[in-house]
């Protein structure tokens, strides 16, 4: 696969000024795209330093996933979404239980939750990911408490959203915000 001069481009660019920094500069005002993907997208956005956007590697997906009872009674729902643009990705995994349902809206992240989730929250299952040529960051748990999970359009073609949060450097050279924009069309879809 040929990838167009703009992402390679901005990966060289992010690697001459960032080259084994974390995190890579800041940015109080840069929010990433102003306007909607309109075809299959990932954008990841570490401190204001963007990667895409651009069409998703082969592989990538997300996957919505709503479970019901014997009489069709929602009990929770998955989102699962692994994503990259070259060296750079998100890896995002939220859950509901108890009969909350998700669907296009906003969410906060909370890892405290009781027998339901709470309505307009995602628990965050297994931590959630982002990668950049400069190495892995994430967060997980209380750490992801706050960050914001918006979908804003769900069904069978496409699932369209980000997230919004802060995350940790693996080797430990401290947090830095992030945003992954993505426009994907669903491996597995039920509503």
């Amino acid at each position: 696969m040929r990838r167009s001069p703009s992402i390679l481009g901005t990966a060289a660019l992010a690697a001459i000024f960032c080259g084994g920094c974390w995190p890579m500069g800041s940015s109080t005002s840069d929010g990433g795209t102003s306007t909607a993907f309109s075809a299959p997208t990932l954008e990841v956005t570490v401190s204001g330093v963007h990667f895409g956007p651009a069409a998703p590697d082969p592989g990538s997906y997300v996957d919505l996933v709503t479970t019901r009872d014997g009489s069709g009674t929602p009990t929770g729902s998955s989102f699962r979404l692994s994503a990259t643009v070259g060296s750079a990705g998100c890896g995002l995994t939220f859950d509901t239980f108890g009969g909350s349902v998700i669907r296009a809206g906003q969410y906060t992240v909370a890892s405290a939750q009781g027998g339901s989730t709470l309505d307009g929250t995602v628990y965050p299952t297994t931590g959630e990911r982002i990668a950049t040529p400069e190495g892995g960051a994430g967060c997980s748990g209380s750490a992801c408490d706050h960050a914001a999970f918006v979908l804003s359009a769900v069904d069978a073609t496409h699932i369209t959203g980000y997230f919004m949060g802060t995350v940790t450097s693996d080797s430990g050279l401290g947090d830095a915000d992030v945003i992954c924009s993505f426009w994907l069309t669903p491996r597995t879809y039920t509503p």
